[in-house]
């Protein structure tokens, strides 16, 4: 009888594995997007990060930015924020809500689709913003490409 016990016990962990969840968010890519007009093909990681995080607040003189984040449950968020800010997206709202209560700033401006992400890049040269990597980008928008990934 204990072995059938423990043989159900083991067949239930194998059918329903906890790391499947994990999984289909890493299957998730992502790539950064910049408007045509901007003259920057690259951009390193910690760079990145600090765009998001408002500590630049622009290109160089004269050449602002202007971050454009996906919504906070968005998938390709907490990827982004894994992989560029090496926080998950929970620390990196704690991050803004102390910038918003000690009046220092504000959160990028959010949208809540790829392709709301594309038109906000499309609609401003100095836009900046992360899409999945199979979304399909249209005119006047191109990949960034971010190095030391």
């Amino acid at each position: 009888m204990l072995c059938v016990a423990m043989l159900c016990v083991t067949m239930v962990c194998i059918t329903f594995p906890r790391v499947s969840l994990a999984q289909k968010e890493s299957d998730i890519r992502m790539i950064v997007v910049v408007n045509t007009d901007n003259a920057a093909a690259s951009i390193s990681r910690e760079q990145l990060s600090s765009v998001f995080l408002k500590k630049p607040t622009s290109w160089g003189i004269d050449h602002p930015v202007v971050p454009i984040d996906r919504e906070r449950d968005s998938k390709v968020r907490e990827v982004f924020s894994k992989t560029i800010h090496h926080r998950p997206t929970d620390a990196v709202e704690k991050y803004w809500q102390i910038q918003i209560f000690s009046g220092q700033d504000v959160p990028p401006a959010e949208r809540t689709s790829d392709a709301a992400v594309l038109a906000a890049v499309r609609a401003n040269p100095k836009g900046i913003g992360y899409v999945k990597a199979n979304t399909p980008l249209g005119a006047n928008v191109k990949v960034l490409t971010v190095t030391d990934l």
